[in-house]
């Protein structure tokens, strides 16, 4: 199987440097040209299957690259739900949200968010839903769209990190990234690959 995995488009709380986790604000116009563009450089490959998660965002990013066959909705794929520390800015949690910040910034496992998710809990969803598309498209090209936290999380599965880490791998929005499994081995082809986005760089990453 081959999996190529794009981060949506920079969107409007981007922008702002809103923390958004499961929040569903609209691409920015930017965000459109970023996912035009990674459109354009995904366009001579035929995916069997396309899926996206079911926020916003993400769907709107996932037809503009491969609006056929039409995305199917993946909750799985989801951002880390935040809790508490969504629609504040990122001054706001930094200061107030200081060790749930650190703790989703490095991935630690015994953090939660408040009224939110654990680390554990979203990795477990997105680790099902990579082990889950090894068997259903094991021959197949497959396209998933999702987010930062969700995609960091993909990182982590295929090189079988289970410890926190400091803030990266980045993912920027629009970024591409592709992965191999082959013979019951994950490999790693690409990973957060902008060549695409030149002069269409977001300033902000929030969440």
């Amino acid at each position: 199987m081959e999996l190529f995995v794009v981060r949506h488009g920079q969107t409007k709380a981007n922008e702002t440097n809103t923390i958004q986790g499961q929040g569903n604000t609209p691409l920015s116009p930017l965000g459109i040209q970023q996912a035009e563009r990674a459109a354009a450089r995904l366009r001579g490959v035929t995916f069997a299957a396309v899926y996206s998660s079911d926020l916003g965002r993400a769907m709107d990013t996932a037809l503009r690259i491969a609006p056929y066959p039409a995305p199917t909705p993946c909750p799985q794929l989801r951002e880390w739900h935040l809790g508490e520390l969504e629609g504040r800015s990122r001054e706001d949690v930094e200061k107030n949200f200081a060790e749930a910040w650190y703790g989703f910034l490095t991935d630690a496992p015994e953090v939660a968010m408040p009224s939110g998710e654990t680390k554990d809990e979203v990795q477990r969803r997105v680790s099902d839903f990579l082990e889950q598309l090894a068997v259903r498209h094991a021959k197949d090209t497959i396209l998933a769209v999702s987010h930062c936290g969700a995609i960091r999380l993909m990182f982590k599965h295929i090189l079988g990190i289970n410890d926190r880490l400091p803030r990266q791998p980045q993912v920027a929005n629009a970024s591409i990234s592709r992965i191999v499994y082959v013979d019951g081995l994950w490999q790693l082809g690409c990973w957060n690959d902008t060549t695409h986005l030149a002069g269409l760089e977001s300033k902000h990453g929030s969440y």
